[in-house]
């Protein structure tokens, strides 16, 4: 019977050590490779570590016209060597796989949209020699604590207050963290970037306080003196939505998610309609700007607002 269980275990210790060898081959195999910048290159194992190493800067990308090489990509962590002194515009945008990335001492830049979509991104480690930024329970600041980069949707919290002391909300910051409900903002906050809180589909409130040049009122969110839409939350379910006489821009992503809208009313004075303004507004079909067509001709970005929306009729004045 003991010959017979140790016959039946030699298979099994088998499998296991096939396991373990094409795990630690995993580590040591470099599947792709290749430069970034000038003086910069990559390598990328078969176990989705990403290495990046050389003198100078990760470059600025743009997700449409020059994607990062690592978009795409099965990027889990990654590791930035000594030497990295800045990471560009949208360079790990879309890595949506990544869980960890380490920011050395170097590093003294990092760019918009950096980590927009990296949905599982929840261990920014940065050296402790770094003076330029800080990780902090899911967020992360420059050093000084003046701006907001990036907020981990691993975070988990429904309700987030802004710390005292921000001054700028980085565009994207809080993109798709689809469990905030409410977001408190400071006293200091002079600034908010455009996309800020695209996808926060559950976001219901933000609070505002007075001395702020913002406002938000029924589940929309302005800037300069109501001059500006920045946001409307998907959570405030809203079929039809008529803009205020003193806007004047839409911002990027706006509307972003908007999927009960159906109608929309633009003022005659709006001069720019932002970059996927109304993207994910699958219900709407009719747009009443208040104003001539030679007019709407004029605003910028408004021919390409609706370009990607099937039966979306324009209505002019």
């Amino acid at each position: 019977m003991k010959q017979e269980d140790k016959r039946l275990l030699k298979p099994s210790f088998a499998i296991a050590a096939t396991l373990v060898a094409v795990l630690l081959l995993s580590t040591l195999i470099v599947t792709e490779r290749g430069d970034c910048g000038e003086s910069v290159s990559w390598k990328l194992r078969a176990n989705g570590k990403l290495t990046v190493q050389g003198d100078g800067p990760i470059p600025d990308y743009d997700v449409k016209e020059d994607p990062s090489p690592f978009y795409n990509r099965s990027v889990v962590t990654a590791d930035l060597q000594e030497g990295i002194t800045a990471i560009g515009d949208n360079a790990f945008n879309g890595c949506l796989n990544m869980r960890k990335i380490n920011i050395p001492q170097s590093v003294t830049s990092i760019g918009a949209k950096a980590f927009s979509g990296c949905t599982k991104l929840s261990d920014v480690d940065i050296d402790k020699n770094n003076a330029a930024f800080t990780f902090e329970n899911g967020t992360l600041f420059t050093a000084d604590g003046t701006s907001l980069l990036f907020r981990s949707q691993q975070a988990g919290e429904k309700e987030y207050t802004v710390p005292q002391g921000v001054t700028s909300i980085a565009e994207e910051a809080f993109f798709g963290n689809k469990k905030l409900t409410r977001i408190d903002l400071p006293e200091s906050l002079t600034e908010i970037g455009e996309g800020a809180f695209r996808g926060c589909t559950k976001l219901e409130k933000i609070t505002v306080p007075e001395k702020l040049d913002f406002s938000f009122e029924d589940g929309v969110l302005y800037g300069k003196d109501d001059t500006v839409l920045l946001f409307c939350a998907p959570a405030a379910g809203k079929e039809s939505f008529t803009a205020p006489s003193g806007v004047r821009t839409v911002g990027a992503s706006a509307f972003s998610g908007c999927k009960a809208l159906t109608s929309v009313t633009l003022p005659a004075g709006i001069t720019t309609v932002g970059e996927n303004a109304f993207r994910g507004c699958t219900k709407l079909t009719d747009v009443y700007f208040q104003g001539t067509q030679e007019a709407w001709g004029r605003v910028a970005g408004g021919a390409e607002a609706f370009a990607e929306l099937e039966d979306v009729t324009i209505h002019f004045r």
